[in-house]
């Protein structure tokens, strides 16, 4: 398992309605093409209000279609 740096990803911070808090929402798009079946994707976030952080994870699972040779 490696750990990899991922530069295809786009974050948008939202005001909520108090005015002095932010909603973060951040999309990370992969390509199957550099991971793997059964790979774990992991992310992590942290901020002054929660110092210890929070963090999830999805464990990949690729459905491929292969197509019908011609006859």
């Amino acid at each position: 398992m490696g750990v990899y740096s991922i530069t295809n990803k786009h974050k948008t911070l939202t005001l909520l309605r108090d005015g002095r808090r932010e909603s973060t929402v951040s999309t990370l798009y992969l390509s199957p093409s550099n991971i793997e079946t059964g790979q774990q994707i992991i992310c992590r976030a942290t901020n002054k209000a929660v110092p210890n952080g929070k963090e999830t994870s999805v464990t990949i699972d690729i459905q491929r279609e292969y197509a019908t040779p011609p006859l």
